[in-house]
């Protein structure tokens, strides 16, 4: 599968911020990750990261 350059869904995402992070890493374009709700803690570590939530 290619991830360079190409947009990625990730659904059930408040399990797997670690995938959506490798996936930036591969060279997504841009990734949207939907999660029923997010804690303070992964909140602020993606927004370290440049991802807007």
């Amino acid at each position: 599968m290619k991830i360079k350059d190409s947009i990625v869904l990730v659904t059930g995402a408040n399990r797997g911020f670690a995938f959506t992070q490798v996936l930036l890493e591969m060279g997504a374009k841009k990734v949207y990750a939907a999660a029923l709700s997010l804690t303070n803690d992964v909140r602020l570590s993606l927004n370290s990261k440049g991802v807007q939530v």
